[in-house]
């Protein structure tokens, strides 16, 4: 039978130092086995390990002070992240609009930021950049907010839901005026009619002054 010997604290202390050592000197090629390692357990205990992290969570969730803490990174992450990156919730927004007022939106909130990337960023009515219409409010002294920080996602057939081929993008301005009793033919003849041109006399005076 082997004997089993007790370590004390001080020993403890000394391997584990030794321990830490050896692991932050670890060759290039150590350093691929071990991750190739890591990779092979994750995978073969995939379910294990999400249950254990889930069960972690869920005990610490209970703490209302950790609560808190979580909550208050969260909502500090979401708020950097728009102003970072714009669109990055687009399509949760898009997902709650629909549900607030009963409207489809089958898509996933993924495939809606994916189908905004690959759109020309200019507006589907009046043909302006978003920048070009934040310079015009901010010029007519409207302050300037979030809700100016990108174009918006307007429905082309407003008897239809949040469908890909559905939509569109929409300045501030022509999405805050289109009414859906409008269809978007006729509010696209507005727009370059009326909107489009007050926009450019605007410049050309700010421009000539």
């Amino acid at each position: 039978m082997t004997k089993k010997y007790i370590l004390t604290r001080e020993q403890k202390k000394k391997y584990a130092e030794a321990a830490r050592i050896k692991y932050a000197n670890r060759s290039e090629e150590e350093k691929k086995i071990d991750q190739e390692r890591h990779r092979e357990y994750a995978k073969k205990h995939r379910i294990e390990l999400n249950d254990r992290q889930r069960e972690r969570h869920k005990a610490k969730m209970s703490d209302p002070e950790y609560r808190n803490k979580r909550r208050a990174q969260k909502k500090s992450y979401k708020k950097n992240k728009k102003i970072k990156d714009p669109i990055y919730f687009i399509g949760d927004h898009i997902k709650e609009s629909a549900r607030n007022r009963n409207i489809e939106a089958p898509h996933k909130p993924k495939e809606y930021r994916d189908w905004y990337d690959k759109q020309k960023k200019i507006c589907n009515f009046c043909g302006n950049t978003n920048e070009t219409i934040k310079s015009y409010l901010s010029g007519v002294g409207e302050k300037i907010t979030k809700v100016h920080n990108r174009l918006h996602v307007e429905r082309l057939d407003s008897l239809k839901g949040y469908l890909i081929g559905n939509l569109a993008l929409a300045c501030y301005i022509c999405n805050s005026h289109k009414s859906d009793i409008i269809s978007s033919e006729d509010f696209k003849e507005i727009a370059e009619k009326y909107i489009k041109p007050k926009i450019k006399l605007f410049f050309q005076a700010k421009k000539n002054s």
